[in-house]
């Protein structure tokens, strides 16, 4: 008998919480989206012609560095090539075929890198 008094009580309690956490589910998503617009606003450059956010907490470089900030690296526009299909069909298979080759490496060699190797890899990242 006293399964019965509770099943209901039960059940009240459950919707309760179900409610609950609908409720406190969708006011996040609106604060979130509240956020998103807020942030999209603030920084309005970001979206403008695909630029970054990278000038959003600018790093001080120290002067001896000898490194070229932003501001002095030349604009390189990009340019597109379109290939042939038969080209592109190659092409891709060779660059299947070079990253098929590709392992993962557990150690690290005592062979020495060329500094320039480096900096080419960098500017790559």
């Amino acid at each position: 008998m006293t399964m019965f008094c509770l099943t209901p009580v039960l059940v009240a309690v459950v919707c309760i919480l179900i409610a609950w956490i609908f409720k406190n589910a969708d006011g996040n998503i609106e604060r979130r989206k509240g956020e998103t617009r807020a942030r999209a606003e603030a920084r309005p450059w970001v979206d403008e012609d695909l630029k970054d956010s990278s000038d959003l907490h600018p790093v001080e470089e120290d002067a001896d560095d000898g490194q070229d900030s932003e501001e002095n690296v030349e604009h390189i526009p990009f340019s597109h090539t379109r290939y042939p299909e038969k080209e592109m069909v190659k092409r891709s298979q060779e660059f299947y075929e070079l990253l098929n080759k590709r392992r993962s490496v557990r150690f690290i060699s005592n062979e020495q890198v060329p500094i320039e190797v480096i900096d080419n890899v960098i500017k790559a990242a």
